[in-house]
């Protein structure tokens, strides 16, 4: 079953203007984020310039994102800015020739909570600008992961932050984070912990969570921001699986 939104009936408003929303999620105990370091990071606008969440570009006509931010939105009332790391940066602007929702997508649960947007023109690719690769590998516990994103960076919230912001924190088995956060952990989700102060919060719901390949290796994509538990104070915070999603996005993109 495939899924293709060219407008509709909006049925959840999620349309964040710059500041707040439930939605968001922002980066807890943040360091600043150079765009150069994430050229693959972009942010998925409402016109004309309001900031709704984050994606990853994966091919020069995909971005990947989180379903909750763009299920039944209009395509035309969306547009994609890579290349800045500024939340208000102008950077290079896409825009959206149709949405595609994963067919298994609960809006409740958040399970198979991915979403791609297939934009109306190429990605000029460049130094600030470029795709990542998918990841293929599942991960075992304990592994180094980055998240970057906008949003606050302290607890209790803040507004957003105006730069790009990461943090490294650390995967964790669903059956681990089932148990800490007492509930069932779906098989299209992973889950990450950081260090009390560190974590995904209540701005960046579908940003990027990535495993860097060291010298020689590739930087690839695992997930993407779904929901979070604790806003950066010592709970898991859960993403959807990018593995787990790799058969219907290479059904939809052919990657």
């Amino acid at each position: 079953m495939k899924m293709y939104l060219f407008g509709g009936v909006v049925i959840f408003v999620f349309n964040l203007a710059i500041v707040k929303s439930g939605l968001e999620q922002r980066i807890i105990g943040g360091s600043t984020a150079e765009i150069r370091n994430f050229p693959f990071y972009v942010s998925i606008r409402t016109y004309p310039n309001n900031y709704l969440c984050g994606g990853a570009i994966i091919d020069r006509y995909w971005v990947v994102t989180a379903a909750q931010c763009v299920y039944s939105k209009y395509r035309n009332n969306i547009l994609v800015v890579a290349g800045t790391d500024a939340l208000n940066g102008t950077g290079d602007r896409y825009g959206v020739y149709s949405i595609h929702i994963h067919p298994l997508f609960n809006p409740n649960a958040r399970t198979n909570d991915t979403a791609l947007l297939k934009l109306t023109r190429s990605v000029t690719f460049g130094k600030n600008i470029s795709s990542i690769a998918l990841g293929k590998d599942v991960l075992s516990d304990g592994k180094t992961l980055e998240l970057c994103g906008f949003g606050a960076f302290a607890y209790p919230f803040t507004s957003m932050s105006s730069n790009l912001k990461y943090i490294e924190i650390k995967s964790i088995s669903n059956a681990q984070c089932s148990a800490v956060l007492n509930r069932q952990i779906h098989n299209s989700n992973l889950c990450t912990k950081g260090k009390s102060g560190k974590g995904a919060c209540v701005g960046d719901v579908g940003s990027p969570l990535i495993k860097r390949g060291g010298f020689f290796g590739k930087t690839k994509l695992y997930g993407i921001v779904s929901w979070d538990s604790s806003c950066g104070q010592g709970r898991p915070d859960v993403y959807s699986s990018i593995i787990g999603a790799r058969p219907w996005i290479k059904e939809i993109t052919g990657l």
